[in-house]
This record gives structure tokens, sequence and C-alpha cells, in this order.
């Protein structure tokens, strides 16, 4: 038979002191402080799902970020979840996970838009102005004016100047 707490005052909480070793304040239904030596306070959710013991870690920082009150709304909203028959950890692995995807998406878009001809041929102009005639700059920076990207495949036509780069590598 589980142990039955009482929901403490937020006073109980805001003046929970660390110790030598960490320790915890339970709330009722599954919350319960964790009171860390270096004087941080988190709130974790303790739940079964699926006959499996749990622990979740509430997030958007601990105490006093979140609230004693705010820690309880979130712990109602996690039971309706599993009740549902939906765990709250699989879900918020799940949202990483996506995050982490749209990132690598963003990032993957971001090189491949940086990566056009403009700026690798502005990069080159850069690194070689001292060694060009004025009448071969100005074609360099005609041809530069397109935007398209160099792995693209859509290279038209290729730049009259192109093949004296070849020898530059």
């Amino acid at each position: 038979m589980p142990k039955l707490s009482v929901k403490k005052p937020e006073t109980a909480y805001r003046n929970a002191a660390p110790e030598a070793k960490q320790y915890t304040i339970t709330d009722g239904g599954g919350l319960t402080m964790l009171v860390m030596p270096d004087g941080s306070k988190r709130w974790i959710y303790r739940y079964r799902i699926h006959g499996e013991r749990r622990n979740l870690t509430l997030s958007g920082g601990g105490y006093p970020s979140i609230s004693v009150k705010a820690a309880r709304a979130e712990v109602d909203r996690l039971r309706g979840l599993i009740s549902r028959g939906e765990d709250p950890s699989e879900i918020r692995k799940t949202k990483v996970d996506e995050k982490k995807q749209q990132d690598v998406e963003a990032q993957k878009e971001k090189e491949r838009t940086e990566n056009t001809f403009k700026k690798v041929a502005l990069d080159w102009l850069r690194t070689t102005s001292n060694s060009r005639t004025p009448e071969y700059s100005k074609a360099i920076l005609c041809e530069i004016r397109r935007k398209r990207p160099v792995n693209s495949g859509q290279s038209g036509r290729v730049p009259w100047w192109s093949e004296s780069l070849q020898g530059t590598r």
C-alpha cells in the first residue's frame, strides 16, 4: 500500500534548505521535490504505466521557476495522458527527436542556400584579388551576379574563365 502524503504549503518548499545529501519532499499524487546539495530544487513526477515505474522531471526549470501550483497543474495534465495510455516520457523523447531532426534539416537547408556560386566566387575573388586584370575581374563579377547552388547540376553554360580555375586547385 503506498504512503499517503498531504499537499504541503508553498513555504515548505521555499524553506527547504540544502543538506549534505540530496533529499525529497513529497507533495502527494506522485509529485516530489528533489532538493540537491548545491541548493537547486526540481520537481519530479513519479508514476506507473503498463506496470512499470517511471520518474519524469518536469521541464521548464526547477523551483521557483515552476511554482507548486504550476507543478500540481502539470501533474494533473500528465495524469490525463497516462489515463489515456500515453507515456509522458515517450512523448517528451519523441518531441526532442523531432526537434533535433528539424534542426538538422534547417542546417542542411541553410548550407544549401549559402553554398551559391556567388559566395564561392566572391571568396575566391577575395583570395586572388592581386593576380588578375580589371577585365578579368569584371567578367567574373558579371558571372557572380547569378545566384544558383554550386552543386545543383543546373550550371547552364560554363563560364569562359572556369577553365583557368582548374589549374588553381
